[in-house]
C-alpha cells in the first residue's frame, strides 16, 4: 500500500493543506462561512478498509479527504451545503459513481451529509464531505448526545425529536 500511495505522509499532508487553502478561498469568495479540515488516511486504515470491503486500492477514493462544515448559525445551512458542493465540482471534476446525498436521503440513523469524490489537484482522487455544524454534531455524538442532554446541556428541540424517534425504534 505504501508503494501504491507513491508519496510520503508529509507529502499527502501538504497536498491536503493546499486543497484546504483552495476550498477556503472559493468558499470565502462565495460568501460562505465554513470550517475546512482534512487528513490523509493512515496506511493501516487503508489496509483495513480494503480487507473489510474487499476493495482493490484503485477502488479507494478517500485516501485523501477533506470536510467542509457550514456555519449554519449564520447562513441557511442546507443551501450552503449544496452551494459548497457546486464550488467543489467547479474546482475539480466529480467521479460520477462516488456521490451520496445523505441530506436529501438521510441514513436510517439520521446521518446527514453530502459525500463526493473528485479528481483533485495533480489528478489524485479526493473525497469531500459537506455538512452543517449541526449535522456534524449529530454525526459525531449520535446517541451519546442523549447523555449530554440528560446532564443538563442546552435544550435542542430537534435533537429531542430525533432521540424520541430512536427510543421508539429501539422499543
Amino acid at each position: 500500500v505504501a508503494k501504491l500511495l507513491d508519496e510520503r505522509r508529509v507529502d499527502r499532508e501538504r497536498y491536503i493543506a493546499d486543497v484546504i487553502a483552495q476550498l477556503k478561498g472559493a468558499l470565502a469568495q462565495a460568501g460562505i462561512e465554513a470550517e475546512v479540515t482534512g487528513r490523509p488516511k493512515h496506511i493501516y486504515s487503508i489496509i483495513n478498509k480494503m480487507k473489510r470491503k474487499h476493495l482493490d486500492f484503485s477502488e479507494l477514493y478517500d485516501v485523501r479527504a477533506v470536510r467542509i462544515l457550514i456555519d449554519d448559525s449564520k447562513v441557511d445551512g442546507i443551501r450552503g451545503c449544496y452551494t459548497a458542493l457546486g464550488l467543489v465540482h467547479e474546482l475539480w471534476p466529480p467521479i460520477e459513481s462516488e456521490f451520496d446525498d445523505y441530506i436529501a436521503h438521510p441514513k436510517s440513523n439520521y446521518y446527514r451529509s453530502l459525500h463526493t469524490a473528485v479528481i483533485g489537484p495533480r489528478g489524485l482522487a479526493l473525497e469531500v464531505q459537506i455538512r452543517t455544524e449541526t449535522m456534524h454534531r449529530d454525526a459525531e455524538l449520535g446517541v451519546a448526545a442523549h447523555w449530554r442532554y440528560k446532564e443538563g446541556a442546552k435544550h435542542d428541540g430537534g435533537l429531542e425529536k430525533r432521540l424520541a424517534w430512536l427510543r421508539q425504534l429501539l422499543e
